[in-house]
């Protein structure tokens, strides 16, 4: 699961798909409510960008970087702290303070910046 970044990554954003479609589908129904602490248009448009797209767009790096320079990137304990790192902001979005949650996902992509900048340099 984690020898190549997209496998964490494209399972944990079709797994953010596959539950946050009928959530965000009750929430705009007005069928359940959830602890959000920023609007549920606004917790849906963030999700969209910083958990899906993310998660898809770091996992595709992650792997597309490794062919195209044949030299290995994240993979193992440092894959598996990015891929946390990508769930623990999920989850931030429904049980954390607003600051958390941001804190998290703005440490994601610079992150994975930094590890695809040591393989390309």
């Amino acid at each position: 699961m984690l020898r190549l970044g997209f496998r964490p990554f494209y399972l944990g954003a079709a797994l953010l798909a596959c539950l946050s479609v009928p959530v965000w589908t009750a929430v705009f129904l007005g069928q359940i409510q959830l602890p959000l602490e920023i609007p549920p248009l606004l917790w849906h448009a963030h999700e969209m960008l910083f958990g899906f797209a993310a998660g898809v767009v770091v996992g595709f790096l992650l792997t597309a970087v490794k062919a195209w320079t044949g030299l290995e990137t994240a993979r193992g304990p440092l894959l598996g702290a990015l891929a946390l790192l990508w769930l623990a902001a999920r989850l931030a979005s429904l049980a954390a303070p607003y600051p958390v949650y941001a804190a998290l996902d703005m440490a994601l992509l610079p992150a994975v910046a930094a590890v695809l900048l040591r393989v390309l340099l």
